[in-house]
């Protein structure tokens, strides 16, 4: 479903362009061991009082913004889907432009930093779950490069938090092979390519 969902948001894209005010997308910061972090969340205008929505969070790739990620699938895209199906759209910020996605002896900040982006997630995931009963169920991940490569992490590190991934260009880091992995089930779509 998300894989589905993510190629129709890059197939919309360009169909429409509204502002950020139009589409009912705002930025927000919260606070993660001491670091401000920001993201961007699309609340669909006609959200159903007392719904349980799905969550999909959308990752940008090393170097991208939460802001260039939601312009990359937008213009329709996932907000417009989410407007279609009721559900909620967060695009995450990562740390100075990258997502530590659990590769080791890379050169970035997030890194060398050991930034705790799985923290970030389950923060997010508690905080938004309470603001609006998000279903705990229906909770996605997709992104591309770097993004794609967190969200496997997401799926090994939190998989009782996280129901789908659908990386897209950005395989599993070999790094994250030496963590225990759990029992629970993650779906995945993974997109490595046009074929």
């Amino acid at each position: 479903l998300l894989g589905v969902l993510f190629i129709l948001a890059i197939s919309l894209a360009g169909c429409t362009n509204r502002a950020s005010e139009e589409t009912h997308t705002s930025a927000r910061t919260i606070v993660v061991d001491g670091i401000e972090r920001s993201y961007r969340i699309h609340v669909p205008p006609e959200l159903p009082d007392n719904s349980r929505p799905a969550l999909v969070f959308v990752l940008h790739g090393g170097g991208g913004t939460a802001k260039s990620m939601e312009n990359i699938v937008t213009g329709g895209g996932f907000d417009t889907l989410a407007d279609q199906h009721n559900f909620i759209v967060v695009y995450p910020e990562g740390f100075e432009k990258q997502w530590n996605d659990g590769r080791r002896n890379i050169s970035a900040s997030a890194f060398e930093q050991e930034i705790d982006d799985v923290g970030f997630f389950t923060i997010l995931i508690e905080d938004l779950s309470d603001e609006f009963a998000i279903d705990p169920h229906r909770i996605y991940v997709t992104g591309i490069s770097n993004g794609a490569m967190m969200s496997h992490r997401l799926a090994i590190e939190i998989p009782e938090k996280i129901a789908a991934i659908a990386p897209v260009a950005g395989a599993m880091p070999v790094d994250l092979l030496s963590l225990p992995l759990s029992d629970e089930p993650v779906s995945a779509c993974i997109i490595s390519g046009t074929e």
